[in-house]
């Protein structure tokens, strides 16, 4: 005859465990009735999961309950069960997690990093199940016999998951059209650095990403360059920077690589720069000159790259090519604000103190002075580059498109045979144009001129770093507690 039940017997210790659980599912229904719309398809998930895992909750308590009633011992499978709903209130524990992190509305970012990659090892890893264990779970026999048959293939399915963690993996489909990417014959394509940019939806989640196509790969060189930006890609997370979602090949095509990359992006601080007057005030209604509105954009966009580059060199990375088409206006739906982004690491390196520089891979306009002459570059380097840039949107913001056409003049004067179109060497003239538009600005145009002043000095030990260029703009108007 079994024991009676007793406050500390195991049918007890399950009833508690269960009411706990329940306790934990009902405070979550009462939270997500109160707080959020059940239209928004992660919240009714989550909700769908509660109410499934209540009902389950009632029901293993009922049968303990009768278990305790009648004095019987606790089943074998009642004690599975239990176990079981134990490790689902926890998994429901994280997944309200996730839905307390994840961003609302106004916010389409990627639910987490590789998302495409594990779901890709997900739905292997489900078909290498479905092929082991087709029978029944509980079959000791058969789990040992079908184990040993299939431990070759086990292991080679672990073994391709370390490889696909590995930094600069790149994917591998039968073809392109295997890849779960769409390109978007809508949009043009455009040219970055050694490969062109297109625009593509997600097959599954209808996600718009770039995809950046290096055909004819033929030599190592060229492989080692794109497998250096998919390493710097891989390892920086700034909201600031474009982030990679992978990078793939086909067996069809084994001379192209493709990067896919969010977001898409299609306007650059470049097309920005030089787009026509009303054409700029249709696509960009946010920006216009001498309004305070426009002045507090351009400002947070300077800071947010000035914050995005102080990211890259505490990392020790040295972009070399921060021109204004590599800086991409990204405007999400109908968000108010635009994000800056920084891309096209195709010439980026790992900065190492004495390592030998390529002078010809940079933006000749913007190459700093000592990469001009071939000397030693450090990190400020960069910081030349973003001033050149900081430059021409604040003669934009100051004065237009008459202004910017001025500060171009200064260092770009077709009708004069000795201009050398860089803006190191007419840096004289750069400047005095550059002063001349902003000192009659306000006292916050003022004071970015003199940033930027600090950004273009000719030797680099005088220039400032980017931590100071950040520090300095962080009290600019358009930041927060500015």
């Amino acid at each position: 005859m079994a024991p009676a039940a007793t406050g500390t017997s195991p049918l007890s210790v399950a009833l508690e465990i269960l009411g706990k659980c329940d306790e934990i599912c009902r405070r979550l229904s009462l939270r997500f009735a109160a707080h959020h719309p059940h239209n928004e398809p992660l919240t009714a998930l989550l909700h769908q999961h509660i109410k499934t895992l209540e009902a389950e909750l009632h029901c293993l308590q009922a049968s303990v309950s009768r278990s305790i009633s009648d004095g019987n011992a606790i089943p074998t499978e009642l004690i599975r069960a239990v176990t079981g709903t134990k490790l689902r209130v926890i998994e429901l524990l994280e997944l309200e997690h996730f839905h307390s992190c994840e961003e609302r509305e106004g916010h389409g970012a990627r639910a987490y990093h590789n998302e495409d990659k594990l779901i890709r090892i997900g739905l292997e890893f489900r078909d290498l199940l479905q092929e082991v264990l087709p029978g029944s779970f509980c079959d000791k026999t058969y789990s040992q016999h079908a184990f040993e048959q299939f431990l070759p293939k086990i292991e080679d399915f672990f073994a391709q998951i370390a490889r696909q963690f590995r930094p600069r993996y790149v994917h591998t489909y039968e073809k392109l059209l295997d890849a779960p990417y769409i390109i978007d014959g809508t949009a043009p394509p455009c040219l970055g650095s050694y490969g062109i940019v297109r625009k593509s939806n997600h097959r599954r989640t209808g996600e718009a990403l770039a995809i950046k196509t290096f055909p004819n790969v033929f030599d190592d060189e060229t492989a080692g360059k794109i497998l250096r930006e998919i390493g710097i890609l891989e390892v920086c997370d700034h909201k600031n920077i474009v982030r990679l979602v992978e990078a793939f090949k086909t067996k069809d095509d084994g001379l192209s690589m493709h990067l896919v990359i969010t977001p898409w992006a299609p306007c650059t601080l470049h097309v920005f720069l030089h787009m026509p007057q009303p054409v700029r005030a249709d696509r960009c209604a946010w920006f216009q000159p001498g309004s305070l509105e426009s002045d507090l954009s351009v400002y947070r966009i300077m800071y947010e790259l000035a914050d995005a580059v102080t990211y890259l060199h505490a990392n020790e990375i040295k972009h070399k090519d921060i021109k204004p088409e590599n800086i991409l206006l990204y405007r999400e739906g109908n968000a108010a604000e635009i994000t800056p982004l920084i891309t096209d690491f195709g010439v980026s390196k790992v900065f190492s103190k004495d390592a030998l520089t390529n002078y010809t891979d940079s933006t000749r306009s913007c190459l700093a002075p000592e990469q001009l002459h071939k000397e030693s570059s450090t990190l400020k380097a960069d910081i030349w580059q973003l001033g050149c840039g900081f430059a021409h949107l604040l003669a934009l913001a100051a004065g237009g498109k008459l202004a910017h056409e001025k500060l171009l003049d200064s260092y770009m004067r077709s009708n004069d045979q000795k201009c050398s179109y860089i803006i190191a060497e007419e840096h004289s003239s750069f400047m005095g144009a550059l002063g001349n538009i902003c000192m009659r600005g306000n006292a916050a145009l003022r004071r970015a001129y003199f940033v930027v002043s600090s950004m273009l000095d000719l030797d680099p030990s005088q220039r400032l770093d980017i931590e100071c260029v950040r520090t300095s703009l962080v009290k600019t108007p358009g930041r927060a507690g500015a």
